[in-house]
């Protein structure tokens, strides 16, 4: 359940998310992290696709961001992969 309800003040939070893609189902779970005084101290995906800058959009946040393997660019219903 995301909701503030169910975070105290003072937590430390660690949001994963499946793929990083906008961001932007990370910055709603930092909001509501927030909103009940929770701290959010990283971000990690397994796959990020660079190419939609979900990553510039997590800079506002100011916390550190880890993905496993990344994908650059779609072309022809193919991804192009970057190495680690």
């Amino acid at each position: 359940m995301a909701s503030p309800e169910y975070l105290r003040v003072s937590e430390w939070l660690l949001i994963a998310n499946d793929f990083l893609a906008t961001g932007r189902i990370i910055l709603a779970l930092a909001r509501i992290a927030q909103a009940a005084g929770a701290q959010v101290i990283g971000t990690g995906a397994p796959i990020e696709k660079t190419f939609e800058g979900g990553r510039q959009s997590l800079s506002k946040l100011n916390v550190q961001v880890e993905s496993l393997a990344t994908i650059v660019g779609m072309d022809d219903g193919r991804s192009s992969l970057a190495g680690r």
